[in-house]
This record gives C-alpha cells, structure tokens and sequence, in this order.
C-alpha cells in the first residue's frame, strides 16, 4: 500500500498498550484541543523516538518489580541503603491507629506497603515480603475469651512458616503478672495475666514462637499514646481526650499519683524503623522505661487543649507500671526521654 500522511492527535497519546496510533477525528484539527502530529501510513511500522522512550522507561520500571498490567506497583525487591540492605516490608492493619502514625512519621515507612486485615488472607501477596508487621488484634481481645486459632497472629503464622518471611508481632505488656512493689516488668518477668486481653495476648505468644521460632520479634508494649481523635477508641488517651473535648473535664477513677509507662507515638515509630531495618529474633519490651503519673499526663494535656479540671473518683492506685527496656535500648539504641512528652 502507498504510504500516505495524515494527520493524528498527540491528546491520546501514548495510546492504549497495543493499539495504534489513530487519526483525530477532525482530520486535519484536532476537536480536543490537542496538539497535532503528522505520521505516514502504509510506511514501515518503526518506532518513532517517543515509543523508543517509552518502551525503555516500561522496561526499567519492569525490571524494578512494578507491574505494569495491575493498578498498584507489585513489591520491590530489596535495595541498597549505604552498607545496609533495605528489605521488603509489609505493614498489615493499615487502619489502626499504630500503623497510621509509623506511615505518618517514620523515614523506613516510605520503603514499606501497607494492606488491611485481610492480606493475612492471601498468601500470595505475603510471599512477595521478607519482613511482614502485624498491627492486627481480634477485635473481641479485651471482650472474651479467644480460640487460639481464631487470633490473627496466628492464622498469618500459619501462612507465613512456608514462605521464609520474619514476622514482628505487637503484643502487650497486660501479658505480666502485676508488678511488686512498683519493680520495672522485664522480658524474664511472669507471665500472670488478670485481664481477658492479657491472657489472648499470652495465648498468641505462644502460638506463633512454635510455629516461627527464630523468624519471629515481639514487642511489648507500654501505654503508646498520641493525638487520638478516632470514635470509638478505648485507650487512655483517647478517653482522656474525648472527655477533655465534650465535658471540658478529665476524670479518674484512680489516684492521679498512679504511675505507668507512656511512650509518645513518634518514639515509638522510630523504633519500628530500628527494627524493621535490623530485626533480632526475640522478645522485647517497648516502653519510655519511665513511669509517670497519670495526673501529670493529664496536666500537659490540658495546658496544651486549654482550661478543663481533673476529677478523681478514687485516691487508690491501681495498675501501676513500667516496663524494662534494657534488651530494647541494647539493641536498637534510646527510645525517649521526660522531654518527649511534652
């Protein structure tokens, strides 16, 4: 066929992936606005210089792991940061408040994806990961009793022991006994819960160490609090705030003296970037190792929301504590100090 030139419309390109260039409708004026680019037809199918570049921009993107059929980039394989080697890293429960400020705060977090509860479910995505952290919880922990199998720590233990990836689970410091006499809890401490989500915590524990082993960090964690806003949250802070916000007042039903172990939210995303970037196999508490008082916590909070008045129902002390982070602090260096509270 004689080659002839018409022309085309550059508004549509680069056109769909396989289709090829097509004439704008007006023939020689594009109706779209766009600009107008003249091409032959009937010549020799050859690239012109803007499909070379795109081809040669598919193909590095392909070759840095995305694909290019799906909506979303697949997972990257691990990179090089310095001397370190910066792994794949799966954040599941992207909703929770925990994971929401990591991804707010941290600096490793732009190396991670987050999913919702429900990657736990597809094996297939997990075994892009070499790093998985779960901020999942049963959302019945603190209500009942749980059938170990039914907590989701478990069941995405149970998909991760055939694919090699490591696990860093969030537990809680309500799986310890009460401490004596105000002494700091510590990883060798007894495992004694008094409440229901102390004892599914414990239960979870247990389960995924069999089945992980030496695939598996735990951390414990003290009080973490922040600017919680959310509806429905039950935390100390979050009721602190919510009254703090409705009735211009905070009430106690404790000492104000009581004392137990805070650590402000963006501490504890820099420690989850510690370890994501080094995970150790093993326990480890996560706390400020400090124990202050709640009526301190709620004096900073007030200074800062304005006027409101502290009422105290109880001048007993109840659940007091503070968590040794010794192994913590050895291993992946200070969390916070007094001043990060304020």
């Amino acid at each position: 066929m004689a080659a002839s030139r018409r022309w085309i419309c550059r508004k549509i390109f680069p056109p769909p992936r396989g289709a090829p260039w097509r004439a704008c409708a007006a023939g020689t004026r594009c109706g779209e606005g766009g600009t107008m680019r003249s091409i032959v037809e009937g010549a020799s199918e050859q690239p012109t210089r803007s499909a070379d570049r795109r081809a040669k921009k598919q193909a590095t993107l392909r070759s840095a792991g995305y694909d290019l059929d799906s909506s979303r980039p697949a997972p990257l394989p691990a990179r090089r940061k310095g001397n370190n080697m910066v792994s794949q890293t799966l954040a599941i429960g992207e909703n929770s408040h925990l994971a929401s400020t990591w991804r707010r705060m941290a600096t490793t977090s732009q190396h991670v994806h987050f999913a919702s509860h429900e990657a736990i479910n597809r094996p297939e995505l997990l075994a892009n990961y070499s790093i998985i952290v779960n901020f999942t919880r049963h959302p019945e922990t603190d209500a009942r009793h749980i059938d170990v199998n039914e907590l989701p720590e478990v069941r995405l233990a149970k998909r991760l022991a055939p694919l090699g990836c490591h696990l860093i689970q969030l537990s809680s410091q309500r799986v310890y006994a009460p401490p004596i006499k105000a002494s700091l809890l510590s990883e060798r401490s007894t495992l004694n819960p008094t409440t229901v989500g102390g004892i599914n915590k414990v239960a979870g524990e247990r389960a995924i160490s069999d089945i992980l082993r030496e695939r598996l960090t735990i951390l414990r964690l003290g009080n973490v609090f922040g600017l919680e806003l959310q509806y429905g949250r039950r935390t100390f802070m979050a009721r602190l705030l919510a009254s703090l916000r409705t009735d211009r007042r905070i009430i106690f039903d404790m000492s104000p003296s009581t004392r137990r172990d805070f650590l402000p939210d963006k501490c504890f995303a820099r420690i989850i970037d510690r370890v994501v970037a080094r995970p150790i196999s093993g326990i480890y508490n996560l706390g400020s190792g400090i124990a202050t008082r709640i009526g301190d916590i709620a004096e900073w909070t007030i200074a800062g929301f304005g006027p409101a008045s502290i009422i105290c129902t109880s001048e007993e002390e109840h659940d007091s504590f503070a968590l040794d982070i010794a192994s913590l602090t050895s291993s992946y260096g200070p969390v916070c100090t007094h001043e990060s509270y304020r």
